[in-house]
């Protein structure tokens, strides 16, 4: 498998070293053969970018792409079981050991997860889908589901399964930053025994959840 993430030098000294300890315990957890980071050179990196390069790069591999402040464990190692061609599979990031970041919709009875830091898929799939979505902006997470939704892509989200910790002493406001707009998607959270179910809605539009797979 193959880690990917963006390029990112913050100025604060913290910050630098949360990323550096992402780094270091992903190299050395040794479930991945590589470790990329892609520079968004000349302009902010967008899905798109990622989805080109990694079938450049890396036509045939497993791709994960992940936020830089994204900590990995043995978990990891069960992403080839659940990758397949023409899926996304996506994951909520934990906060702690407790719970993955619950901010999405129940709907019956089920949870759709709105948060999402880690993608994986299969390099060469999903080339076309987000080339206006950067990552980074509020919304980004939903807004690439909804587009790869639109593609007839598969999406799954079993984070209750593979565990993607955040590591963010001091989290960044979500206030003031840019939002991105579309269709958003939610992924049912499950374990590896996954659905496929999604569930969407228009943005900034308010709109009823209109769309399931």
């Amino acid at each position: 498998m193959i880690l990917v993430t963006e390029a990112y030098e913050p100025p604060d000294d913290q910050r630098r070293g949360e990323l550096a300890e992402c780094r270091e315990a992903n190299k050395s957890l040794g479930v991945f053969d590589e470790g990329f980071s892609l520079d968004a050179a000349p302009h902010r990196l967008r899905f798109g970018d990622v989805f080109g390069q990694c079938a450049e790069r890396w036509p045939g591999r497993i791709c994960v792409l992940a936020n830089a402040d994204i900590r990995f464990d043995e978990s990891a190692a069960l992403l080839p079981r659940i990758v397949r061609r023409g899926s996304l599979v996506t994951l909520t990031r934990w906060e702690s050991d407790a719970t993955p970041r619950m901010i999405g919709h129940l709907h019956d009875d089920r949870f759709y997860s709105g948060s999402q830091d880690v993608w994986a898929f299969i390099g060469g799939d999903l080339v076309g889908i987000g080339n206006t979505i950067p990552l980074g902006y509020v919304g980004c997470d939903q807004a690439i589901v909804g587009e790869a939704m639109r593609a007839g892509v598969a999406v799954v989200n079993p984070a209750l399964s593979i565990k993607a910790r955040h590591v963010h002493a001091v989290p960044a406001p979500l206030t003031g930053r840019p939002c991105v707009a579309g269709l958003y998607g939610y992924p049912e959270l499950t374990t590896l025994h996954t659905t496929g179910n999604c569930i969407a809605h228009a943005w900034p539009r308010e709109a009823k959840n209109d769309r399931h797979a």
